[in-house]
């Protein structure tokens, strides 16, 4: 009778137990699964989805030699230059000025001059883009988030450069 006593007591030992941390974990999971389902089809059920539109993206480059205004012609492909997406294309350079240089004197005075003309410039130009404008700001194709006052090393077929973004807006009628 010990021996079947034993034996009962085995049994009962060798089964499985479910217990609250087990069913934390499952929870958990499926939590996971949850948020992974909404995150992916949320936009298509509740009509958020936005569509790709046409913008123009108006860009800064500074301290750059004077020739490379030449550089951008209007139709160039520009791609990001790290991730090697194209960006955009080039709608044209609207302004090129000299470059300014601040420095101190031995005074302790700040001084601000500008490079001489055939030298250094600053450019500012313009740039097609296909993108959409969500809540939280554009992003290009969809999926790569661009901001005003951000730098971008970028690539053209003639130049390499950083560019910084002043200005995003709808592609107006015309261009």
């Amino acid at each position: 009778m010990a021996q079947t006593e034993q034996k009962k007591g085995r049994k009962s030992d060798s089964r499985v137990r479910f217990n609250v941390v087990d069913l934390v974990i499952i929870v958990a999971i499926l939590a996971c699964i949850a948020g992974i389902y909404l995150r992916y089809n949320f936009g298509e059920q509740y009509g958020v989805e936005h569509e790709l539109g046409q913008y123009e993206i108006t860009f800064e480059v500074q301290n750059v030699r004077y020739t490379s205004a030449d550089a951008f012609s209007e139709g160039d492909a520009v791609y990001l230059k790290t991730q090697g997406k194209l960006l955009g294309t080039v709608l044209g350079i609207d302004s090129t000025t000299p470059s300014e240089m601040i420095y101190t004197d031995l005074s302790g005075n700040i001084r601000q001059v500008y490079y001489p003309e055939n030298s250094r410039i600053d450019m500012v130009g313009r740039l097609l883009v296909s993108g959409m404008m969500t809540d939280r700001g554009f992003m290009l194709d969809g999926n790569t988030f661009l901001a005003p006052g951000a730098i971008y090393a970028v690539q053209t077929p003639r130049i390499d450069v950083s560019i910084v973004i002043a200005e995003i807006s709808p592609l107006k009628a015309g261009n």
